[in-house]
Parts: structure tokens; C-alpha cells; sequence
């Protein structure tokens, strides 16, 4: 899967290694984010994008625009479980390996 990128100020930013801590807030977001104003709607999705390229929520405000909002938090989103899961096929591999050896 690809990682994500934004560009900002003319600078092409690739998702920083993703810690398990970002899990816990991305994930509640999703479960909640039906529930955001639609005021506040694009803010507070430019807020967890913010949070995964570490940069600024205004850096994501006067950057992107504002149809690449949700397809961008999808793709962040989809990548971070894409991880959480990426590696276990490989471990399961390696661990039956040395078993039997």
C-alpha cells in the first residue's frame, strides 16, 4: 500500500513513520466524526491530517483543498490499518520457520 503524502508549500511530505499512539486518535475520530458540526466539519478532519504529517492544522487548511480533505483522511486512514495488520503474516512465516528447525 502507498503511503500518503501532502504537499505544502511546495514541498512534497510522505506520512512520517506512524506510532502506535496515533491509533488510539485516529480511531476515535472515526467513530465520532458523524457526530462533528458541519461547521467544523473540514476543520476538524484537517486537525487529524495535521496530526499525521506533523504539521499544522493551518499548514493543512492553506494547502490542500478543500475536496482533498476527506479523500486524504481516507487514505490515512486505510494506510494506519493497513499497518496495524501488515506484518503479522510475515511474523506467523518467520515464527513456524524456526519451529520447525
Amino acid at each position: 500500500m502507498d503511503k500518503p503524502t501532502i504537499t505544502i508549500n511546495g514541498k512534497q511530505i510522505s506520512l512520517p513513520p506512524v506510532k502506535a499512539r496515533f491509533w488510539r486518535e485516529i480511531i476515535h475520530f472515526d467513530e465520532v466524526r458523524e457526530e462533528i458540526a458541519s461547521k467544523d466539519f473540514v476543520d476538524e478532519h484537517a486537525k487529524i491530517i495535521a496530526i499525521a504529517f506533523n504539521v499544522t492544522q493551518d499548514e493543512i487548511l492553506d494547502n490542500l483543498s478543500v475536496d482533498d480533505i476527506l479523500p486524504l483522511y481516507s487514505s490515512v486512514l486505510r494506510y494506519v490499518i493497513h499497518l496495524l495488520s501488515a506484518k503479522v503474516g510475515k511474523k506467523n512465516t518467520l515464527v513456524e520457520t524456526e519451529t520447525t528447525t
